[in-house]
């Protein structure tokens, strides 16, 4: 983030570039902008002017959308990955906390931060008793802010091999 003070005799618009940079940037930041002078001049040439500051403070804001790269599974697949979520923000550095709506899924985070949606160990979907399964992800930032975002997930039919049971017959020898 720049260093407002510098910024004092600047035009309004660069004035608004550097805001706009400040809310772009990440965390809880508070700056100055100091020295600004204000001036006016009436019709006669009587002029006045005011210095003032600008303090400008970034506030937390609510994540924008979680995002799924994947969105299938195959069938049978106990415990199977659908897809990596990331979640936008502009609060860059913001840590999320994600949760789901049906107990079959469960969101795991690795070491780096990053987030997996993925089926429950043992937790298989059969595309036999549903094509696709809806999903909702929400995404809790550490402000207590969030999204929900909801995704359908295929299921990919696999070829199974068949199965056969055992057929006994009796058959009487005097029967026609």
């Amino acid at each position: 983030v720049k260093n407002l003070a510098s910024q004092a005799n600047k035009s309004v618009d660069e004035i608004k570039a550097v805001i706009e940079e400040m809310n772009m940037a990440s965390g809880q930041i508070t700056q100055s902008l100091k020295g600004i002078k204000s001036s006016a001049t009436d019709i006669s040439g009587a002029s006045a002017s005011q210095n003032f500051a600008l303090n400008v403070t970034n506030v937390n804001d609510a994540p924008n959308a979680a995002l799924l790269d994947g969105a299938n599974v195959d069938e049978n697949l106990s415990g199977g990955v659908i897809g990596r979520i990331t979640v936008a923000d502009v609060d860059l550095n913001d840590t999320h906390t994600l949760t789901v709506d049906d107990s079959r899924f469960e969101v795991v985070t690795d070491v780096s931060g990053k987030h997996e949606l993925k089926l429950k160990a043992g937790v298989s979907l059969n595309y036999e008793a549903a094509h696709n399964v809806t999903v909702n992800v929400t995404a809790k930032d550490a402000g207590g802010l969030s999204v929900a975002q909801a995704f359908d997930i295929v299921v990919n039919n696999i070829n199974e091999a068949p199965t056969a049971t055992n057929i006994t017959a009796h058959i009487n020898e005097d029967n026609q």
